[in-house]
């Protein structure tokens, strides 16, 4: 009985959790591939002409570290560290800090 208790106080600390609050790792590397995704439609075609290669850029992990609120909006500071592959300058592994803005349709890297 103590444990439906605590279950029952507890709901709504985890619905406020799962509506709110900052970007998870998850969601961080989709945002991120979506403006990686944007990029590559925009370079792509033309490495591929000027170069002779693929120059895409694709995310291979991405690590979240920590994220804080910013005041002046729905957004979060975070900062991730990245290790994207491209055929161009090959590997590389960068820590990096980020603004993820929350709205309708998701997270979104500014």
């Amino acid at each position: 009985m103590k444990t439906i208790a605590r279950m029952a106080a507890c709901a709504p600390l985890l619905l406020l959790t799962a509506c709110g609050g900052e970007p998870s790792e998850t969601e961080m590397r989709a945002a991120i591939e979506k403006q990686i995704a944007d990029a590559n439609a925009f370079v792509g075609g033309m490495g591929k002409a000027l170069l002779g290669k693929d120059v895409t850029t694709r995310v291979m992990s991405l690590d979240k570290h920590e994220c804080k609120a910013r005041a002046d909006s729905n957004g979060y500071v975070c900062s991730f560290t990245m290790t994207t592959r491209n055929e161009m300058v090959g590997t590389r592994t960068s820590t990096l800090e980020t603004v993820f803005l929350k709205g309708s349709d998701g997270w979104t890297a500014q």
